[in-house]
């Protein structure tokens, strides 16, 4: 090994090590630190992790662009007789004294470039991703610490459009028997949005402990947030309250699409679109009518944003919210949220083939009732049976 590089070039050999240095770089951002660090020592991993991305695709780039020159530099040099291929290097001067120095000088003007031209997109690159970071931080992402709650299954999605959300999810319990769950969508994406999207979750999460009544709580929300907007945003809320020992659910739709019911007895799903209210943050005072439906141990509540709903195809059809309660109807049949929103997801990208242009949020909320843990085993057996027999 050691003779075989000996023989190289130091031209080639500086592509190789630059080659090297982007692969390690990126090495380390793929795969991450996998031990649990401190919520302080957040902002220095996500620090830390930007520079060693940006210096990657520095020496990636470099490395490659060192590879075009020696590749377009053999073929302009090697090609023709042997007297037109000298002919050609005393022409163009390529002796390899040249051709190295040309060589080192371009990749060190690109090297020293590409830090001193690209400043400030590299601090904002770093800076939206360790807003992206914290935004995540704010979304309950460790489902599991509900296992304690047998009465009910829970699962959540959030897929940004762009390095920052619009959309949030929240849930939680308001006391030892009533759980609530919500879904947001404020109007636009990306940063402007996101920043909105932190008010209204910690608005909504403060005015959760006062207010008990789905209604008044968002009515408290809207009048909150039209007081303090100035940036003519606004958002759509799905609020659903569970009185988990009954299966009672009190809900309200601000201007939201309209959830899933899917009803295990009955082997259907339906729409929950009445009563219905407008948006919230644009204008105080409105009061926000409160809708109920009775849940049956197995019934399967899924709650979206217009992001899945508005997904489209190559001829620019949006999937609908008809494509929606299709997809969900074939995959409620899952043995928990979990594998029914991953089956989920999978079906709308399987619809969609263009980039996606808004922020996908599904939650997916399964009532299973005081003595619902007999059903959820059978649930989950018959759906190992189905794969079973699928697979054969």
């Amino acid at each position: 090994m050691f003779k075989y590089l000996q023989k190289l070039s130091t031209f080639r050999l500086l592509i190789l090590f630059m080659l090297a240095l982007g692969v390690i770089f990126y090495f380390f951002e793929i795969h991450p630190d996998p031990e649990p660090v401190q919520e302080s020592d957040a902002l220095v991993r996500s620090a830390h992790a930007a520079v060693t991305v940006e210096l990657g695709k520095m020496f990636l780039i470099a490395s490659a662009i060192g590879l075009g020159i020696e590749v377009a530099h053999h073929l302009y040099i090697h090609r023709g007789t042997g007297n037109e291929r000298a002919a050609r290097r005393k022409k163009a001067g390529h002796t390899k004294v040249r051709r190295k120095q040309g060589a080192l000088h371009l990749l060190h003007d690109f090297l020293f470039n590409y830090r001193i031209a690209n400043p400030d997109q590299e601090r904002i690159d770093s800076e939206l991703r360790v807003a992206r970071q914290i935004q995540f931080s704010l979304v309950p992402n460790t489902f599991p610490s509900y296992s304690e709650w047998r009465e009910f299954d829970l699962h959540a999605l959030l897929v940004p459009a762009t390095e920052v959300a619009g959309d949030y999810y929240d849930f939680f319990m308001l006391d030892s028997d009533r759980f609530v769950f919500t879904v947001g969508d404020v109007s636009g994406n990306g940063v402007p949005a996101a920043l909105y999207m932190a008010v209204c979750r910690t608005a909504f999460r403060t005015l959760a402990w006062q207010f008990r009544d789905p209604g008044e709580l968002v009515s408290r929300l809207n009048d909150l947030l039209v007081r303090d907007n100035q940036s003519g945003l606004y958002v759509t809320i799905a609020c659903f309250i569970v009185h988990l020992p009954t299966g009672k659910c009190q809900y309200v739709l601000a201007g939201h699409p309209a959830p899933l019911w899917h009803h295990e007895k009955r082997g259907s799903a339906e729409i929950i679109d009445s009563p219905r209210e407008t948006l919230a943050g644009l204008k105080a005072g409105i009061t926000f009518p409160v809708g109920q439906i009775q849940l049956v141990p197995g019934d399967t509540i899924l709650v979206y944003s217009d992001g899945v709903s508005d997904a489209r195809n190559t001829a620019g059809e949006e999937l609908g919210y008809q494509g929606v309660h299709e997809r969900f109807t074939k995959c409620v049949g899952a043995a928990n949220c979990e594998s029914l929103i991953d089956r989920l997801k999978n079906a709308v990208n399987a619809y969609t083939t263009v980039r996606q242009q808004d922020d996908i949020t599904i939650l997916a909320f399964r009532y299973w009732g005081p003595g619902g843990q007999k059903m959820r085993r059978l649930r989950a057996a018959v759906t190992e049976r189905e794969s079973h027999a699928a697979e054969a």
